[in-house]
């Protein structure tokens, strides 16, 4: 119990110093600013940018077939009975 404790006083206190790090500012931005412009510009986020474009495509794609799917099989039974 006093292990889980310390790891989480631990854990919380490096991600509190971080969080201040990253609000120093350093040529006129902070840290976080020139972080998030650099991830920003990177060339993997592109790629990564029409993958996620590509899934959610997908997803929408399915959940219209699906959604088609059920509301004509819906609709039949409803004629059956």
């Amino acid at each position: 119990m006093k292990e889980e404790f310390l790891f989480i006083a631990k854990t919380f206190c490096i991600g509190l110093a971080l969080v201040v790090l990253m609000q120093l500012h350093v040529g006129g931005a902070s840290i976080e600013t020139h972080a998030m412009g650099f991830i920003q510009s990177s060339a993997v986020v592109q790629p990564l940018h029409s993958v996620a474009h590509g899934g959610i495509k997908l997803a929408k794609d399915s959940y219209r077939i699906a959604s088609d799917k059920i509301r004509s099989l819906m609709s039949s039974d409803k004629k059956r009975n």
